[in-house]
């Protein structure tokens, strides 16, 4: 599942996961500086449910993101790192065998 975000403004009717409505009002209740601060919304690719709320700031830093990029640049710069596909991890046999050689055993077949 791809990763979407988007400004939060409440202007914007959402949907938490619950089934319940997520207006201005009930994401003011959850996020009393949802207006104050700059948020971006993690919803679904029909931009329907609130799955999260995330401080730009907060991110712009987790990510590295530079602070000159104007909001909507770095929220699209948050989000493409967030889709990037997880690091490749070695198999257990490249970890054996790295294993073999530090300890000097010689591989058999």
């Amino acid at each position: 599942m791809q990763v979407i975000l988007e400004k939060y403004t409440g202007s914007k009717f959402y949907i938490f996961p619950d089934g319940k409505l997520a207006d201005q009002t009930a994401v003011l209740e959850r996020y009393p500086t949802a207006l104050d601060n700059v948020w971006i919304v993690h919803t679904d690719e029909g931009g329907e449910i609130l799955l999260y709320m995330y401080l730009l700031s907060n991110f712009r830093s987790l990510y590295n993101i530079d602070p000159a990029l104007p909001e909507s640049e770095a929220i699209q710069a948050i989000q493409d790192r967030m889709n990037e596909p997880p690091p490749e991890q070695p198999d257990e046999s490249d970890a054996d065998d790295i294993l073999n050689i530090l300890l000097g055993v010689e591989k058999n077949g």
